[in-house]
């Protein structure tokens, strides 16, 4: 679609004759208010939600469930302490800064002489 802007629409509107500007106003109405309507129902809230969860417990739908526990680990995954894993994603979250420190931007301008 062109860049139309609203000074333009606006402009465009009133070159209008005055009962097409009133069709025009109605059908913007009419829109807003059709979009007012379609507005989503509110997010539950986690008491909400809570409550949900114990009252399926409590009609049984999670019973004889099978546990999905241990079902997709990677057995090839090497054991790790908790100090070594947060030092690994501390080490893979900061390695841009690494490789800005290497970046040398005289390499990349261009000099008169050159």
């Amino acid at each position: 679609m062109a860049d139309i802007t609203y000074d333009d629409v606006v402009k465009l509107a009133e070159q209008l004759q005055e009962t097409d500007q009133d069709k025009l106003i109605s059908h913007l109405r009419a829109r807003q208010n059709v979009e007012k309507d379609q507005v989503a129902a509110p997010e539950p809230t986690r008491e909400a939600l809570i409550q949900e969860l114990y009252d399926l417990r409590a009609t049984g739908v999670f019973d004889n469930m099978e546990s999905l526990y241990g079902k997709y680990a990677n057995p090839n995954v090497p054991d790790v302490s908790e100090a070594e894993f947060h030092a690994d994603l501390h080490l893979i979250a900061s390695e841009w800064e690494q490789e800005l420190d290497e970046f040398d931007p005289a390499q990349f301008s261009s000099s008169p002489n050159t």
